[in-house]
């Protein structure tokens, strides 16, 4: 451009930049003139039913959902300028739409296509949502899921703010999404008939989702689903990666389905199919939704007291291939983070403050990581788990009889062998929490072996190293530098394997230098090893 033109009013500035692109043969946006107005340049893009804006300060905006009549007063059914505005943009993949920061009612769920991305500005942050979508009281959904368990079919009435499209329809696989600087807002509602809502359900392949906010969710805060709504499964899910996912409470308000052991209740996040879920033929969940992350992602306490959600944190039913790091837990209500089906899986750098803080009498083990199958591949590879510098907190619970709470608990699942590097996690005890607490639970969930390293874990002495025994022809874990292997004197309490070694503390000179468990028992036989020289 001349320098007499650097000084022209942005509209001539714009009309020369249309006149240039035109003179070009460059196609200009749809809706978009090259006989640009001096007054003020008014164009829109041309999507049915757009409401024509005036643009002054920019070439070409991203579409909006101002385009399409959307209030986004938090108060008005919003439903139909949306779906119609996400319909438009899955007519045209690779589109971005833009949210403006208001909030944007929502009557019914929202069906979003693959292949787009939806994205706000600032979602706002705790109960203050900012860009987003909220649910209104009288939510009604038509989509129903028929749920298959070994208890048999049941259907299931699925409710969430935003659907994936093709889970809708019923395809067999979706394509990527990208959703990011959003906040959904199901602010306790349910759906007519008392339907729990879920803030999302996806069901896509590479999900890309980043700085997204759920609030008070009756269902599951964010559910990528692997069940189909016929109950078959669907295809592959991998890839996908969960970043900054702020979960502040759900399940609230206490609603239950049915799982393989009984009533469960809706955690933080769910990824996969319902626990224990089974195709109409009884076969169970293939490994779908694998190979993901989950990034600084975040379960808070909600309007419930102490609760970040009634069921489990996070819950991943297939989990091989999965990276969880820097995830932050606040009150799970039942088990803190659930890996089934462990292969290559790694948890680190999490802190899990408090879980089994909302059930019931005897649910059994509650577990702030549990891996209840490590599993490893029909053509002979070995799977792997890393669990390394977490912090888990014990907090105080509502429940004690027929409860055991431990910090770690693994299994053994398929053959060959599996095999696990538990190093440098730390256990500690908050004041008013006086309920019994072990370190590690290890056993079998198949007909596979499992060995593990377990280095430098440390728990205050109040908390027992051990829940219970296991079998140590198959079971294998080795011990060293934990804190529980220092002591003054053998353990006198509490169950403990063979080949465990305690070295001495307080050594004094002509004491032991250490003792060995050479027979597994409570306490467990043990041998003075070394003498120290005077």
């Amino acid at each position: 451009m001349r320098d007499e033109d650097q000084g022209a009013a942005p509209s001539n500035r714009r009309r020369f930049l249309l006149a240039g692109l035109a003179g070009a043969g460059a196609a200009l946006p749809a809706g978009v003139s090259a006989n640009a107005s001096d007054a003020g340049a008014e164009f829109s893009l041309a999507a049915p039913g757009s409401v024509r804006r005036r643009i002054e300060d920019k070439l070409r905006e991203l579409p909006s959902l101002d385009d399409f009549g959307a209030r986004g007063d938090g108060v008005t059914d919003d439903s139909e300028a949306l779906q119609a505005a996400l319909d438009w943009a899955g007519q045209r993949p690779g589109t971005r739409l833009r949210v403006p920061p208001r909030v944007f009612g929502l009557a019914r769920p929202i069906a979003v296509p693959q292949s787009i991305e939806l994205a706000g500005e600032v979602p706002g942050d705790g109960n203050s949502p900012l860009s987003g979508f909220r649910a209104l009281k009288g939510f009604e959904t038509p989509y129903v899921l028929h749920y298959s368990s070994v208890e048999g079919v049941a259907p299931l009435p699925l409710a969430a703010l935003l659907v994936s499209r093709e889970w809708v329809e019923g395809q067999d696989f979706a394509r990527r999404l990208h959703m990011r600087d959003l906040y959904f807002d199901v602010d306790a509602v349910t759906a007519q008939g008392g339907v729990p809502v879920h803030g999302l359900m996806l069901a896509n392949q590479q999900l890309d989702i980043h700085n997204i906010w759920i609030r008070s969710a009756t269902g599951f805060g964010l559910w990528i689903n692997t069940q189909r709504p016929d109950g078959t499964f669907m295809g592959a899910l991998v890839d996908n990666l969960l970043r900054r996912v702020w979960v502040k409470g759900a399940g609230v308000g206490g609603a239950s389905f049915t799982g393989p052991h009984g009533e469960m209740n809706f955690g933080g996040i769910l990824i996969g199919a319902l626990p224990g879920a089974r195709d109409p033929t009884g076969a169970a969940e293939p490994p779908l939704a694998t190979d993901g992350i989950l990034d600084y992602c975040t379960v808070a306490v909600g309007p419930e007291a102490l609760l970040g959600c009634r069921g489990n944190g996070i819950h991943i039913t297939r989990s091989a291939g999965w990276r969880a790091t820097g995830c932050h837990l606040n009150g799970a209500g039942r088990n803190g983070m659930v890996f089934e089906h462990a292969f290559q899986t790694e948890i680190s750098g999490c802190y899990i403050d408090g879980w089994g803080v909302g059930a019931g009498e005897r649910e059994g083990v509650l577990s702030a990581i549990s891996c209840n199958s490590v599993v490893a591949l029909g053509d002979g590879a070995d799977g792997s788990l890393i669990i390394s510098s977490n912090r888990i907190a014990c907090r105080p619970v509502a429940a004690t009889a027929g409860n055991d709470y431990v910090a770690i608990s693994l299994r053994a699942g398929s053959m060959p062998t599996a095999r696990a590097v538990v190093i440098g996690n730390t256990i500690v005890r908050r004041g008013a929490a006086t309920h019994a607490v072990s370190t590690f639970d290890f056993g079998k969930a198949g007909g596979g072996e499992f060995e593990a390293i377990v280095i430098g874990n440390s728990a205050p002495g109040t908390v027992t190293p051990f829940l219970r025994p296991w079998d140590e022809t198959a079971v294998r874990p080795r011990f060293t530098g934990n804190s529980f292997q220092f002591a003054s004197a053998p353990p006198s309490l509490g169950w403990h394997p063979a080949g465990l070694r305690i070295d001495n503390d307080a050594p004094t000179p002509g004491a032991a230098a250490a003792w060995f468990c050479v027979m597994r028992g409570s306490p467990g036989n043990w041998r003075s090893c070394g003498r120290i020289d005077s």
